[in-house]
């Protein structure tokens, strides 16, 4: 994932307006070519906008600063958005140079340091947050849950010196078929956070098998970053979604006890 920054003048004021296209560059991206990332949109002041209408913005030639989930990795500039074809992202971004090495690779553009904290990737080993997880799916009805936690990632997101917790826990197969999902499979993203006191359970994104299906589209669910997208000095929370024939990214802002997705795009069939 890719985020830039360009300024336009804001019409009758003769201001510089600030332009944030964000843009996801990962390996996991279908693009028509290997260095294209999907245009997710981005924002422009208090507005976060759609991916034609920041496409349309975009004139080529911006600055990329390039970020993996734990570090900053560099620079890159970005071409005019293209339309996709099919079955690829509705606006695509080409990097020069393309990013070596780390599949999923993170950026902000601007002036302002994208990773003012540093997520820490601990032990998915670990009970307290096995056992919150065995809690959420309880309530969505999967009976004694097999619990696989795949990461646990501590953030300060903003700024307040408590830190915030996010947990994946997916036991999808590796091949995203329903027929291959066994009663009481899921994946789920959930945000561990201290609200007036009290810890609580926020499920940003969730799929669940709680039964057998003969129909349905197993959506697999990870973190792919947290960054300070629009230099507010309060971190987002990158998503990554795949499933058998495509995927998608999107942006969460955390607001108190609210999580607002304010971005998104996808690609596939």
């Amino acid at each position: 994932m890719v985020v830039a920054l360009g300024l336009l003048s804001q019409a009758g004021t003769g201001r510089a307006q600030a332009v944030i296209p964000v843009v996801d560059q990962g390996a996991h991206v279908w693009a028509s070519q290997e260095s294209a990332g999907c245009l997710l949109g981005g924002k422009m002041g208090n507005r976060w906008l759609k991916p034609k209408e920041m496409a349309g913005m975009l004139r080529g030639g911006e600055t990329y600063r390039l970020y993996t989930m734990t570090r900053f990795i560099g620079t890159a500039r970005g071409s005019k958005p293209e339309k996709g074809e099919r079955a690829s992202p509705e606006y695509s971004v080409k990097m020069v140079p393309l990013p070596a090495g780390p599949k999923e690779v993170l950026a902000i553009g601007g002036q302002w340091n994208a990773l003012p904290r540093v997520p820490r990737l601990l032990s998915t080993d670990q009970k307290i947050y096995q056992a919150a997880v065995a809690e959420v799916l309880k309530k969505k009805g999967i009976k004694n849950p097999k619990v696989k936690l795949k990461q646990v990632i501590h953030i300060d997101l903003d700024s307040d010196g408590v830190e915030e917790v996010l947990v994946t826990a997916d036991t999808y197969g590796e091949k995203l078929y329903t027929h291959l999902q066994k009663k009481g499979s899921y994946s789920l993203v959930l945000l561990r956070k201290v609200i007036h006191g009290q810890v609580e359970n926020l499920v940003i994104e969730e799929d669940y098998f709680p039964a057998n299906l003969k129909y349905g589209v197993p959506m697999r669910f990870w973190v792919g970053a947290v960054l300070d997208v629009d230099g507010d000095g309060v971190m987002e929370i990158v998503l990554h979604a795949m499933y058998y024939e495509g995927g998608g990214t999107s942006v969460h802002k955390v607001e108190g006890d609210k999580v607002t997705r304010v971005l998104v795009a996808g690609w596939g069939v």
